[in-house]
């Protein structure tokens, strides 16, 4: 059972995420800012995080780097989620250091892979 959590600054999408956990039989922890996960990640050091690209406190490319240079949560995989549409953002993301990038909606589908692929 992997632990995985979810920065995401939106209530329904967390909401999703954690009953998706549930479905999937996995643990989640829900933040609803960069900072916030940023504290929880540090601390719980999850198998796996997903991230959405827009924070209003700090952009999500911003956390992932900040995760990256972190002692304890440059080894997490990151998965970038956004309902945004540019072509670019994947690319981005990935050079970054993220594990792979999902549009939004995610669907269950979508995170069974991610966690399959990547929550170590």
């Amino acid at each position: 059972m992997a632990l995985i959590l979810f920065i995401d600054d939106d209530l329904g999408s967390r909401v999703l995420y954690d009953k998706a956990c549930k479905i999937l039989g996995q643990r989640s922890l829900l933040a609803d800012s960069g900072k916030q996960g940023l504290a929880i990640a540090r601390k719980c050091q999850p198998n796996l995080i997903v991230l959405d690209l827009s924070l209003p406190d700090l952009d999500g490319l911003h956390v992932l780097t900040q995760l990256r240079q972190g002692n304890r949560t440059a080894h997490i995989p990151v998965v970038i989620v956004s309902a945004g549409v540019s072509e670019q953002d994947p690319q981005v993301s990935q050079a970054a250091g993220a594990a792979a990038y999902l549009h939004k909606p995610v669907g269950l589908n979508a995170l069974q892979n991610a966690i399959d692929n990547f929550a170590v």
